[in-house]
């Protein structure tokens, strides 16, 4: 979606590419060529946010699909982040609760995979 940037009186002076999600009942914006100073001009567009829920399944995790990992993920909310601006390539992710917090993305659910017990692990996936 692109926003408008007011710059003095012009209320669309420049325009503004942004990925907005929703994530457990607050909006994420992932802005491109952010600006540095002046104002956003928004009208509501209740179709740009579609609410996105994802179900656990803890002491579990998918195994054999994952295509990123990171481990800087102190909560499981930070995967939820990392999942949505994946897009449609992401599917579920394991949350590995050791260390800092590891954050697995998969490119299935657990129907097309298998789910392998894991005590430090929880299993999430778009519902």
């Amino acid at each position: 979606m692109e926003l408008c940037y007011r710059k003095e009186s012009d209320c669309c002076a420049f325009k503004v590419s942004v990925l907005v999600r929703q994530c457990y009942g607050h909006y994420v914006f992932k802005f491109h060529d952010f600006p540095v100073e002046g104002r956003f001009c928004t009208e509501p567009d209740p179709t740009a946010f579609a609410d996105v829920m994802f179900i656990s399944t803890n002491e579990r995790c998918l195994t054999d699909h994952v295509f990123y990992s990171t481990e800087d993920a102190e909560e499981p909310s930070k995967c939820v982040s990392y999942c949505l601006n994946a897009g449609s390539k992401c599917k579920s992710f394991n949350y590995i609760n050791e260390g800092s917090g590891k954050c697995q993305l998969n490119n299935a659910t657990k129907a097309e995979g298998h789910l392998r017990e894991d005590s430090q692990c929880s299993y999430y996936e778009v519902i």
